[in-house]
Parts: structure tokens; sequence; C-alpha cells
């Protein structure tokens, strides 16, 4: 049986590459998968609108690998790599904040835009404000 490899356009190798340079310490700093999915929901709870249905249903998180790689499907799942980086992480729920407030082109897939980068940014910046930055001991 043979893995397929997922192989992405250069414009978002491009972008995964802005992003990280962008925020150097948030993309170095390792979380364990319970400290993970506490900051997952906050991060929803905050971003996410309440009318939305996301927010009604819940997040789904799962954890699969180590290849500081994730996932956010449309129905709300988003899966990570075990021990995943803060700035993994923002990423992931920046794809649901997306989807939930600006609802992005499917037909185009624009999903890794300068929207989403702000988003990001926003993510990473309320952690540090809320002390999500530093309490992952």
């Amino acid at each position: 049986m043979t893995s397929t490899v997922i192989s992405h356009p250069p414009r978002v190798i491009a972008y995964y590459a802005k992003e990280r340079a962008a925020y150097p310490a948030a993309y170095s700093l390792k979380l364990t998968d319970e400290h993970a999915k506490k900051i997952v929901r906050k991060l929803c709870n905050h971003f996410i609108p309440k009318n939305h249905g996301f927010h009604l249903v819940g997040v789904e998180l799962n954890f699969h690998g180590n290849r500081q790689n994730g996932r956010a499907r449309l129905n709300g799942t988003i899966t990570l790599s075990h021990t995943p980086s803060l700035g993994l992480i923002c990423h992931e729920v920046g794809h649901l904040v997306d989807i939930a407030t600006r609802k992005p082109s499917f037909r185009k897939r624009n999903w890794h835009t300068k929207h989403l980068m702000r988003i990001v940014g926003k993510l990473i910046a309320y952690c540090q404000k809320k002390n999500l930055w530093s309490t992952h001991q």
C-alpha cells in the first residue's frame, strides 16, 4: 500500500514561509496535547461568533502524527500533530474563524490570504495577552 503525498502550490508554500517568519516565537513554542485542547477551546469561544454552527456544536479536535502539520475542515474538525506549536494551533483555528466570519471563496480555494494572516496575528496576540503563551508547562 502506498501513501499519497500532498504537495501544496507554490503560493501556499510561500504563505507558510511568510507566516513562520512573521511569528517565529509562536512556531517554536511546542505544547502538550492537553494544553493545545485548552487553547483551541479558548480561542474558538472568543473569536467564533456565538450564533455560528462551529460555536453551537463545538469544534472537534483530533491528534495524528508528529510532523507539525494540521488541517481544519469545513465541518469544524481540526486535526493537529501531537505536541503542536502555538503557531500551528492559531493557523488552524484561524481557518475556522475565517470561514465563520468571512465565507472565503470555496470555488477558488483562496484559503491562505492576507486576511488569514491578520486573523492568525490576532489569535497569537490574544494568546500573549491572556498569558497562554508562557503557561505551557
